[in-house]
């Protein structure tokens, strides 16, 4: 969710039409030739006014232009926006629970308990001698061994690979599901969220910190972060180099940060055109192509390390846009998925194994370091 949008503005009403500026040139590569790509209502949640979308005629990136203005984009968000419900029946004292459990049953298995902890250091780029740490370098090289290492407590791309920066920011927090998980893997997490009631939320649920406002201009210590998500935040803010710049600023030497959003170019963009569902007019400002962003991290001073695209929750996303086309009713929680949408999940990731980046994620990880680029796409 967004965390570089603006509080609500006094001189304004719910209901009004947001007030928009021209942009004209490409936010991510600055050139000024593009197309329309589409112009459509805001399908979801009734804001006023039809949105022009441009694609940038050199890199691909998908703009809103003209663009609304910072001061009413408060305009196009819904007093209740779905990623800021509380959903999840996960928080600290069930995450206390699960450690503990875990950890009891591991310590009563010697040695899965020295494979463990080889693969944990492996993980973590520790590299002591002897021969369970040849082991956890050798299983290491497998996402799930490295998962299950950590007694599954979040996904691979949260693991705590830099232990001697172990801050993570999550920016755009939304509820705090994702600073509980990176609690469980080990890190400090903390948030950021321009809501100041999901912000709320997110630090009951999480007991951590959660700062409100846009992290642009929030006060957070500089070189700092081992990690920082930004999970479908930078579709929703219009400036998205001067947020890598921004992001490699708060990084702490070799941190790195992961960076998932729609992808333009997906299979179910191609199918559904101006009715897929990610597009979310108008509340998302640039949609980057994959090939741009890195461009444009590179340079900011940021080395793309992963850069992929995920059939993930592409029936979800098949069934939602199906949904917008027929001009049914959305229901972004329990969407109708049939076995068409199914169908079309499996043809995106045999497209994906073709080696074609056509899946309806984009998940790119940054580093603040030296690094070689492994650019690949991953099914699921």
């Amino acid at each position: 969710m967004n965390s570089g949008a603006p509080e609500k503005n006094g001189n304004r009403s719910r209901g009004s039409q947001p007030r928009r500026s021209a942009v004209g040139a490409c936010p991510l590569c600055a050139s000024s030739v593009s197309s329309e790509f589409f112009r459509v209502p805001d399908r979801l949640h009734n804001t006023p006014g039809v949105f022009s979308y441009r694609r940038c005629g050199s890199c691909r990136t998908v703009f809103q232009d003209p663009r609304v203005i910072p001061e009413d984009l408060w305009l196009c968000y819904p007093d209740r926006y779905y990623t800021h419900e509380d959903t999840s029946s996960l928080d600290h004292t069930t995450v206390g629970h699960l450690l503990r459990a875990k950890e009891a049953d591991a310590s009563a298995h010697g040695y899965r308990e020295q494979i463990r902890r080889a693969v944990i250091a492996a993980v973590r780029g520790e590299r002591p001698a002897g021969f369970w740490s040849r082991i956890g370098n050798i299983l290491a090289q497998n996402r799930r061994l490295r998962e299950r290492a950590f007694f599954d407590r979040g996904p691979d791309e949260f693991l705590m690979r830099l232990p001697q920066s172990p801050k993570a920011l999550d920016i755009g927090c939304g509820a705090g599901t994702n600073l509980i998980l990176l609690q469980r893997v080990g890190w400090e997490s903390e948030g950021v969220e321009w809501d100041s009631t999901a912000a709320d939320v997110a630090r009951r649920r999480s007991q951590r910190p959660v700062h409100v406002g846009d992290f642009r201009n929030v006060d957070l210590p500089a070189n700092s972060y081992g990690l920082i998500l930004m999970s479908h935040v930078i579709e929703h803010i219009d400036d998205p180099v001067g947020t890598l710049r921004r992001v490699q600023e708060l990084l702490a030497p070799g941190g790195s940060v992961l960076i998932r959003y729609p992808n333009p170019q997906s299979l179910g963009a191609k199918v559904f055109k101006s009715f897929w569902y990610p597009w979310e007019v108008p509340r998302h400002l640039v949609i980057p192509a994959m090939g741009a962003l890195t461009k444009a991290a590179r340079t900011v001073g940021l080395k793309p390390m992963e850069c992929e695209t995920t059939a993930v929750g592409a029936s979800h996303f098949f069934a939602l846009s199906r949904s917008l086309k027929a001009g049914r009713t959305v229901d972004e929680y329990d969407p109708k998925i049939t076995t068409r949408d199914v169908f079309a999940r499996l043809l995106e990731h045999t497209l994906i194994l073709f080696g074609l980046d056509v899946g309806e994620e984009i998940r790119i990880t940054l580093r603040k370091a030296d690094g070689s680029c492994r650019l690949h796409s991953r099914p699921n």
